[in-house]
């Protein structure tokens, strides 16, 4: 209901600045007026909802938290301007290995997997292993770049609100979410 709602005030947002720009019908519209946010993580602070209850059972890591066997969730919220569509996000998170590991087959930093999600699915591309070369050393450092699929675009602007997952003997140092809108007003 609520992103039927949202998209029928976008769709006449769209259509009326359209008109008001004198757009020619077929022909494609330019943006006009870009708005870009970038949304620093300060403290995990996740919204529940997000993440399936084997998740939230799990002990929780803070940022740099170096203990292994804990699990680090966040959710990214933000109010979005009015009259507005996200049309790309790209998200960015900087890790640092707790525990080393020879391989993705054993218990300790290895095997850790990370997601980006929405109501409690990852979604298909965004998902993966934290280390895909072995060995990792302890407090070996790495950046995993999340360019935001259709699908989680569209969870996005349905939402207003986009989750991640690390697991659980690798740390989060930072991570930040930039988005590029197209609003009409």
């Amino acid at each position: 209901m609520k992103r039927t709602i949202f998209m029928t005030a976008l769709i006449g947002c769209l259509l009326s600045a359209g008109m008001a720009l004198g757009q020619e019908p077929g022909r494609p519209m330019l943006c006009p007026k870009p708005s870009y946010e970038t949304i620093d993580m300060t403290t995990p602070t996740p919204v529940n909802a997000e993440f399936r209850p084997d998740m939230l059972a799990i002990a929780r890591a803070g940022v740099n938290d170096t203990a292994p066997n804990k699990f680090f969730l966040h959710t990214f919220q933000w109010k979005p301007p009015q009259c507005c569509q996200i049309l790309s996000a790209t998200m960015t998170i900087t890790l640092r290995a707790n525990q080393p590991s020879a391989s993705a087959a054993g218990s300790d930093s290895g095997n850790d997997s990370m997601g980006v999600m929405s109501n409690q699915v990852a979604f298909p591309g965004l998902n993966g292993p934290v280390y895909t070369t072995f060995p990792v050393a302890m407090n070996q450092p790495t950046t995993r770049t999340y360019v935001m699929t259709p699908a989680a675009l569209a969870s996005m602007n349905a939402n207003n609100l986009l989750s991640f997952y690390v697991q659980d003997d690798t740390r989060v140092l930072s991570a930040k979410l930039q988005i590029s809108r197209c609003c009409v007003k």
